[in-house]
């Protein structure tokens, strides 16, 4: 017991035996300690997830995913943005007639490349600015500035064909979509979220 280590691994579950496994591996001097004399019944593996028990076969494939630190975060954003909606929201409106294209009201608006007459931009990029964005379709109707707040963005993708308008919220999930520029109807969402158009001082 007195030989150098070059790590500890406390517990023999399979947490400890995937690390120690691991760690051996990539040429560490290992010893395990477990404070149990005896085999331990049931085992402690019963309460994890069948999958969580192939993470050792799995693990060669570490050292790459953080070689690719970017795509691992895209992928995480990914799959966050797909679990987290508002659709029962009473700030997710359907207008009508009703926009047949994704994404669909309450969702968080995925990235994608667009074009707003010049070079492909990210969307992404394009909607980071504070405020709500207005996503017109390529053959939309342009909205009355009277229907437009301070902090309300226009912006025509005209690689979308249609007629249709999406309302991107402030924290990127939509809002508001209708299948065409149905400006009472934008009036209606933005005063709801408090973005309306301030009217005209008659003073």
């Amino acid at each position: 017991m007195t030989a150098a280590v070059d790590v500890l691994v406390a517990g023999a579950g399979p947490t400890g035996l995937t690390l120690a496994f691991q760690a051996h591996d990539h040429g560490a001097r290992i010893r395990i300690v477990e404070r149990r004399t005896n085999a331990f019944r049931p085992s402690r593996a019963l309460i994890l997830h069948p999958r969580t028990l192939a993470a050792p076969r799995a693990a060669p494939a570490v050292p790459l995913l953080l070689n690719r630190r970017r795509l691992v975060a895209e992928g995480i954003r990914l799959i966050s943005q797909l679990r987290a909606h508002y659709r029962r929201s009473p700030l997710s409106v359907e207008g009508a007639p009703r926009l047949r294209s994704a994404p669909r009201r309450g969702d968080r608006l995925p990235d994608a490349t667009v074009s707003v007459g010049g070079p492909p931009l990210r969307l992404h990029g394009l909607l980071a600015r504070p405020g709500v964005h207005l996503l017109l379709q390529s053959d939309a109707d342009s909205l009355p500035d009277a229907v437009l707040g301070p902090h309300v963005t226009v912006v025509r993708l005209t690689n979308s064909p249609g007629r249709g308008v999406v309302a991107i919220r402030p924290d990127g999930h939509v809002g508001f979509r209708c299948g065409t520029a149905d400006a009472a109807g934008l009036s209606d969402w933005l005063s709801l979220i408090g973005q309306a158009a301030s009217p005209p001082n008659r003073s």
